[in-house]
């Protein structure tokens, strides 16, 4: 996600008249970001060859969400601008994420 933001801004920036793309870092953001997507993609299908969808996909869904969240909190400067509710609110959906994640883990198992 990050280094998608920075491929956002270096494109903007590029089409508002400033081209970055004389120096090496446009270049390795954009295969951070195609390297990291096809590693993603790999350990996602990984996942799915060894255990069930309804486990795999809400797990990777939650880190998916939250490291989005985070890195977009990060990335563009957003904490400092977060009120203590918003905050509070951040927090909690983490973790009802993590709990419903939990729940669909042990969901069909038996108890022992």
């Amino acid at each position: 996600v990050l280094l998608a933001g920075c491929t956002s801004k270096i494109l903007i920036s590029a089409f508002e008249g400033d081209n970055q793309f004389g120096s090496p870092e446009p270049y390795f953001y954009i295969m951070g970001m195609a390297v990291t997507l096809i590693l993603q993609t790999k350990y996602l299908n990984a996942a799915l060859q060894l255990g069930e969808i309804m486990t795999v996909f809400p797990v990777f869904q939650t880190f998916w969400i939250s490291f989005g969240v985070i890195g977009g909190i990060i990335f563009y400067q957003q904490g400092a601008y977060l009120d203590a509710v918003a905050w509070a609110l951040h927090v909690i959906a983490a973790v009802l994420m993590i709990i419903g994640c939990v729940m669909l883990m042990k969901h069909g198992r038996d108890e022992q």
